[in-house]
């Protein structure tokens, strides 16, 4: 291990994320020394890292890890960890100056506040109940903040007055601020005005919020409101002008043409939400562009890709997943949905899905689905990496248990597992549970069997799983766990 000198070892295990770093510098004695090395650990980021979860953290960071450097520690998503380990681990940081902890059980408590006083930049999701701190401890606590992202998970039973003036006015440094209201169950929205009147030095406002928003020019104040996924789902009606233009322009096949190293590729069927005439012989039967029904046939061509996400008309039979898995060999996260049968594209599953061999995240969502035949077909992928599967349909054949049980004793890394049906009776789900039971070996392990999943149902799901728990679209979209 001594052909390299530290300086170049330190150079390529820089570019490592966290886990991997963890796990090559464990894979030999004479490599454990860059664990503590200043420059290779003072941004040591596990944020939406499924495959800690067998890890000790605090074990880890205390025996291991060069703790004292660093300066910036991403956990967001981590949400298995209990609140005091989480704790240990933020107090065991003395030069701790940025924490990312989006999705996890950290807060807004007494307890936690007091961690947070060295902090420049901080991500945290809470609940408004958790804001009982006095305005003397939030001086005292945030008087380095200069970044906050804040996500608001629960607004029930809240003091919004002691949110807008005991807290936010006293962030005294703060010039940048990210809101998110994730709580679409409680109606009462949060009032911005409020909240940034007293924030003097505030440069940079970003606000996402699931509820309504007043409507307010905020021009004059140097912000633009952005709509965000401004679509909607047209699956069975297409204008003629699109079909003409996107026929004349072939679009999809310059983009693959010319993005060969994409790795993130996402084709669902929507329109622009502009207002139309329906007077207008704009609007006929429905017509497909051959261009875009060849640009599921190009896919393939993009041998880098990683991520996939595809709404497949019912007229698609699938074979381009056969070119798909053959030669994108570095896919690792697949999500299909049809919204009408298609028994052909099912077939091309069952029998081509032993070919993805990174396989981490697997959803297919259809009107009908062989169960039997989908799960056989998941055990026939080796090397097994599933993590996470979602699963749904509104029928299925009868399905036997055994190819899933197969699945989960061969897959004990996956983390995530949601089976939608939405024609079982109770009976069905029960037993469907019972065996998923089983298996939840570790508070990490979310395994689900419902016949559908309400906003209301959802709340048992961690949000870190809600990104491949529902078929949305990534387009469009601002992801706070970017900040």
């Amino acid at each position: 291990m001594d052909i390299f000198p530290c300086e170049i070892w330190e150079e390529v295990v820089r570019k490592l994320p966290a886990f991997d770093l963890i796990n090559f510098c464990k894979s030999s004695d004479a490599l454990l020394y860059l664990l503590r090395d200043k420059n290779v650990v003072i941004d040591f980021d596990l944020g939406g890292c499924f495959d800690i979860y067998k890890e000790e953290l605090y074990q880890n960071f205390y025996q291991d890890v060069g703790y004292e450097h660093i300066r910036s520690l991403n956990i967001n998503k981590i949400y298995w960890i209990g609140l005091e380990e989480i704790r240990d681990i933020v107090r065991l940081l003395p030069h701790l100056e940025e924490l990312r902890a989006l999705d996890t059980i950290l807060g807004m408590r007494n307890d936690d506040v007091v961690l947070y006083k060295k902090l420049k930049k901080l991500a945290i999701s809470v609940e408004m109940d958790q804001f009982t701190s006095t305005r003397e401890v939030y001086r005292e606590c945030f008087s380095h903040l200069k970044s906050l992202c804040i996500k608001f998970v629960s607004k029930y039973r809240a003091d919004f007055r002691r949110v807008y003036y005991m807290f936010f006015n006293e962030l005294r440094k703060l010039d940048e601020l990210w809101i998110y209201d994730a709580d679409d169950l409680e109606t009462q929205m949060l009032r911005y005005d409020y909240i940034v009147c007293n924030l003097r030095s505030l440069r940079k406002l970003v606000i996402k919020s699931k509820t309504n928003l007043t409507l307010l020019d905020y021009t004059p104040f140097g912000l633009l409101k952005i709509y965000e996924r401004r679509r909607r789902n047209n699956s069975t009606i297409c204008y003629e002008g699109n079909v003409e233009q996107t026929e004349k322009q072939n679009v999809f096949r310059h983009i693959i043409n010319n993005c060969r190293y994409l790795t993130d590729l996402e084709i669902v069927s929507c329109t622009n939400m502009e207002p139309v005439d329906l007077n207008e012989e704009c609007v006929k039967v429905p017509c497909y562009s051959s261009a875009i029904i060849g640009a599921y046939e190009l896919i393939s061509n993009l041998r880098h890709l990683k991520r996939l996400r595809l709404e497949v008309p019912s007229y698609l039979n699938g074979n381009f997943l056969k070119d798909v898995f053959l030669k994108c060999s570095e896919l690792q996260s697949l999500q299909i949905l049809s919204e009408d049968t298609n028994e052909d594209l099912n077939s091309v599953l069952y029998s081509h899905l032993n070919y993805a061999h990174k396989l981490k995240e697997f959803r297919f969502e259809n009107v009908h689905i062989d169960l039997d035949r989908l799960f056989s077909a998941l055990n026939k992928v080796i090397p097994s990496k599933l993590q996470r599967i979602v699963v749904k349909c509104d029928y299925e054949h009868s399905m036997q248990l055994w190819p899933l049980e197969k699945l989960l004793k061969r897959n004990c890394d996956i983390i995530f597992l949601a089976i939608l049906v939405s024609t079982y009776n109770r009976h069905q789900i029960n037993k469907l549970q019972e065996l998923l039971n089983d298996f939840k070996d570790h508070p990490a392990k979310v395994y689900v069997a419902k016949t559908t999943m309400t906003p209301e149902e959802d709340l048992v799901i961690p949000e870190a799983h809600k990104d491949i728990l529902y078929f949305s679209t990534d387009v469009s979209v601002l992801h706070f766990s970017d900040f």
